[in-house]
């Protein structure tokens, strides 16, 4: 019985707007009935101010031109609309609204909405022209011209002006003054300067990774020369400690091992992958220029280089990864995954499957790599 009076009413109220003259019936329903479920369960998070997931209801194209899942609603097919999928709380991977599933009439009136169409009025593009968090063009595509206009990492590195401060006695040089500028904001000021004993042990730690010896510390308090200091950086910076030190931080970018992952019959280990750790040692206490640091690690087989040279071990950024059993297509995601995301700060390999949900890289770009390192081959 209760089903039933669950039936009736809904049967009522998308009944009510076909006796009212000169109105679109279907409009009234969606006005009166599906827009305001939409608005109490989902444009928190999928609205005008945030889209999670790059998911936006509270327009039509987000609706039913999202570019990520396709339509979300499915006019007349309830089975295969995602936004159906995720309210209905059975064994799909996503479950919506997080807060809990929906009354039995709200479903009622989302499946009868879907199934007799899924009505959508004609709206104008919202204020900001997007839908989800990339600019789109007319039919909801992104619009990755004006993406890459206004996507932050794009724009010109610019110095910016040095900020005034009502106390610059400390400060030494320009990037004290946005330190003092910022305490000031804050309500503090600057920390007494340390002393030679703390200096020379900071330095140690940060540059070599080991603290100083007793001999170091009572040499560098005993130094009265001006540039003591300035002396005690250079020699540091000269020790063989710094590249092994400094150089961990690009193995790690670089997904840097010695094993091969799960490879199931062959050897487990990278036979020569020790050779692409001492070039990285070796770069960073040489103090390579940063351009030919990435260069060789890209391209050291298009150099010109001997058949020996110890900088073909550069090639390793490229190789020394993880082998997904020998998969082809999953060696190459990770090799474009570690060029993109390690010296671009980007992602791409997302891109695998879907253009970019948050920054201008579409699938073309993302294949359009996949054909250079499809074309290369791995010397055995």
């Amino acid at each position: 019985m209760q089903s039933l009076v669950r039936t009736l009413s809904l049967l009522t109220a998308f009944a009510v707007p076909l006796m009212a003259s000169g109105e679109d019936p279907r409009e009234e329903f969606f006005e009166t009935q599906i827009r305001p479920l939409l608005a109490k369960h989902c444009f928190e998070c999928h609205g005008a101010e945030k889209q999670e997931s790059d998911v936006r209801l509270d327009h039509r194209l987000g609706m039913f031109k999202n570019s990520i899942y396709g339509e979300l609603a499915i006019p007349g097919d309830i089975d295969r609309s995602r936004l159906w999928q995720v309210v209905k709380y059975d064994e799909f991977d996503v479950q919506m609204p997080p807060a809990g599933k929906l009354e039995v009439d709200e479903l009622s009136l989302l499946k009868t909405w879907i199934d007799q169409g899924a009505y959508w009025p004609e709206e104008e593009l919202p204020a900001t022209g997007e839908i989800g968090s990339m600019p789109r063009l007319e039919d909801g595509s992104i619009d990755f011209v004006a993406a890459v206009a206004s996507h932050w990492a794009y724009q010109p590195v610019e110095k910016p002006e040095l900020p005034d401060v009502r106390d610059g006695s400390r400060i030494a040089n320009d990037l004290d003054r946005f330190i003092q500028c910022g305490l000031e904001e804050a309500g503090l000021s600057m920390s007494p300067e340390a002393s030679r004993e703390t200096l020379i042990r900071r330095l140690s730690f940060d540059l070599l990774g080991v603290p100083p010896t007793f001999d170091e510390v009572q040499a560098f308090l005993n130094d009265e020369r001006p540039d003591a200091w300035e002396r005690l950086v250079d020699r540091y910076l000269a020790s063989p400690l710094y590249g092994q030190r400094w150089g961990r931080h690009w193995l790690d970018i670089a997904r840097y091992a010695d094993t091969k992952g799960y490879v199931f019959a062959e050897n487990t280990q990278f036979a020569y992958a020790y050779t692409y750790r001492n070039y990285v040692i070796d770069a960073f206490n040489q103090d390579l220029p940063y351009d030919q640091f990435i260069l060789e690690q890209l391209a050291a087989d298009q150099l010109g280089l001997a058949e020996n040279d110890p900088k073909l071990a550069a090639l390793g950024f490229l190789t020394v990864g993880p082998r997904f059993r020998n998969n082809q297509q999953d060696i190459i995601d990770d090799r474009i995954d570690v060029v993109t995301r390690g010296l671009m700060g980007v992602t791409v390999h997302c891109a695998r499957c879907h253009d970019h949900k948050y920054d201008p890289i579409p699938t073309a770009d993302y294949y359009a790599l996949y054909g250079v390192f499809d074309s290369t081959y791995e010397p055995k």
